[in-house]
């Protein structure tokens, strides 16, 4: 009996037919896996270059054009959206001030005169990108939250 287990393993040591075929089955969920991957972390990289490229177009037009009122940061807030294809609820701008008592006020604060430290504006971005790998279940939903202030007086 044993003789015979003998003979069946050295047949089977030297028969390659399959081989590739079970090294392929091996290998390609490895290699498929590494190129989605490389594919998703490249478009996440890109994608943040493309916010931190808007927050500094807006940060730009406000230094060369210091907005006055609701309406011109309504007009920066519509250049952002339409560079980075967001909708305008995911971008901000505000004016906001920095009064004697340390403490940030918005739009509406009542922070003026001598009271009055700094104005400046702050355009903040929020994003969200679901690699595919969230449609499996693995990992969460990837969150861009980019800030650019600009001080305009």
């Amino acid at each position: 009996m044993m003789g015979f287990v003998r003979q069946i393993a050295a047949l089977v040591r030297r028969d390659q037919t399959g081989s590739i075929t079970v090294e392929t089955a091996f290998i390609v969920p490895v290699m498929l896996a590494l190129s989605i991957g490389g594919f998703e972390t490249s478009t996440m990289i890109a994608r943040q270059a493309e916010l931190q490229g808007a927050a500094a177009e807006g940060a730009a037009i406000v230094r060369a054009a210091i907005p006055e009122d609701s309406t011109d940061r309504t007009a920066i807030r519509n250049i952002i959206a339409t560079s980075t294809g967001l909708a305008q609820n995911k971008i901000t701008v505000l004016e906001k001030r920095r009064c004697a008592t340390g403490y940030d006020e918005k739009e509406d604060g009542n922070c003026t005169g001598s009271n009055l430290r700094a104005k400046y504006v702050e355009i903040e971005i929020n994003d969200t990108y679901d690699p595919i790998w969230t449609q499996f279940g693995i990992g969460s939903s990837i969150n861009y939250e980019l800030t650019r202030t600009v001080q305009i007086g």
